[in-house]
């Protein structure tokens, strides 16, 4: 719980960190337009929750695939990707959890 709340703090100081490089720096106004010009510059903010919604997702299918009640770990694999050997509500939570994370 600990590591998924420090990663999730990490994504927040990206966004933060994104959005406060804003305003900092005035930006360039084209005076033919009188628009702002901002490019972005980075993407890390984007990776980060890419990356954190993959551990979730890879936890949280562990999590449910080891309450199966199995005895081989051909079976528990099986039953991390199918939900074979879980309960009603633990395969309804796998299907739905990939399914979002998907």
């Amino acid at each position: 719980m600990a590591f998924f709340g420090s990663c999730w703090l990490a994504i927040l100081g990206f966004f933060v960190f994104d959005s406060t490089k804003i305003l900092l720096p005035l930006p360039h106004i084209d005076q033919a337009s009188q628009c702002v010009v901002r490019k972005n510059e980075d993407a890390w903010g984007y990776i980060a929750t890419a990356a954190y919604d993959t551990l979730m997702y890879l936890a949280m299918s562990l999590r449910l695939a080891s309450l199966a009640v199995v005895d081989s770990w051909q079976d528990q694999l099986k039953s991390f990707v199918t939900g074979d050997g879980l309960g009603w509500l633990s395969k309804v939570l796998l299907r739905s959890g990939q399914l979002y994370y998907l």
